[in-house]
């Protein structure tokens, strides 16, 4: 069975990533300022899941012919 997507790049047939957004909240703390720990991420919905793929290892454009 051929692989879907390789990196040009370096060769990785195994891990690959898309950017998307999901909504979260994060936690601020006012008294002193801070940003806190990432909080209620809500999984069931992201966006921009038509963005290029990426390969996990070097970080090149391995597919571009969705957007």
């Amino acid at each position: 069975m051929e692989d879907e997507y390789k990196c040009p790049k370096c060769g990785n047939t195994k891990r690959f990533y898309r950017d998307v957004s999901i909504p979260a909240k994060l936690r601020l703390d006012n008294t002193d300022g801070t940003e806190g720990k990432v909080y209620d991420i809500d999984t069931d919905q992201f966006d921009n899941e038509f963005e290029p793929i990426y390969c996990a290892v070097c970080g090149e454009v391995v597919d571009s012919s969705i957007l």
